[in-house]
């Protein structure tokens, strides 16, 4: 039996070995998670979960290419802010997860010890998604639930005492309309984008692109996307 695999960067090998288990699990393919590491040639009976990332989006590039195309995002500056500027948030670590690295700073005092970091203004989100998407595709969508009173400048993450909240995609109607504009750009095969709503100017703003969400604590997130790849690559089940 031929070996088949799926590449990830180091930090997302636990979601490789996740689906690698559900694929092998449930067909009669054999799949191996390997690290992705350089360019690798990848035929079509290889799956690259990492496909943005392999691209070599950075999250300040990534904002950057969807800036040059018009796209509603989050800005990243690495500039002194001035006055106007604050509240505003510091990143830094820029390809951390679960909110690491992330620090509010409401005044100069408390950006100063951060003066190398990049940061983006506050934005005020009503309400904040995560949304699945298959090949540019609305799947699913999630909306954060605060599960304890919500601080004055939110971070919302698991972390943080959020959970993911189950919406029906007709709830937003605009939605997919936003996110076909995100994967003709950025062309993310699969991706959960995390998007905010800023009611002040009544437009949805791109917070930032998961590659690999949740595949090793969420078992529908993780069922999701393995029967995607069981179809796309025509495999045999069990």
């Amino acid at each position: 039996m031929n070996n088949n695999y799926i590449y990830a960067l180091p930090k997302f090998m636990k979601s490789a070995r996740g689906l690698r288990d559900y694929l092998n699990d449930r067909t009669l393919s054999r799949f191996k998670a390997v690290k992705y590491i350089n360019e690798v040639i990848i035929d079509n009976k290889n799956i690259n979960i990492l496909w943005g990332l392999g691209k070599g989006y950075s999250r300040v590039g990534l904002s950057n290419k969807l800036i040059k195309n018009e796209i509603n995002t989050i800005e990243y500056f690495n500039i002194v802010p001035t006055i106007d500027d604050y509240p505003i948030v510091i990143r830094t670590v820029l390809d951390g997860n679960q909110g690491t690295g992330i620090i509010i700073a409401k005044t100069e005092e408390e950006y100063l010890p951060y003066i190398n970091s990049y940061w983006s203004k506050w934005i005020n989100f009503q309400f904040e998604l995560g949304v699945h998407v298959l090949n540019g595709e609305i799947r699913k969508v999630f909306k954060k639930i605060c599960m304890d009173d919500e601080r004055e400048f939110p971070i919302r993450n698991f972390c943080n005492n959020y959970k993911f909240s189950l919406r029906s995609i007709d709830s937003y109607p605009k939605l997919q309309e936003f996110v076909t504009k995100l994967y003709e750009v950025i062309q993310f095969e699969v991706c959960r984008y995390d998007i905010g709503w800023d009611s002040l100017n009544k437009k949805y703003i791109c917070i930032e692109a998961n590659i690999a969400p949740g595949l090793t604590n969420n078992f529908d997130t993780l069922s999701m996307y393995g029967d995607y790849y069981i179809g796309k690559l025509g495999l045999e089940r069990r």
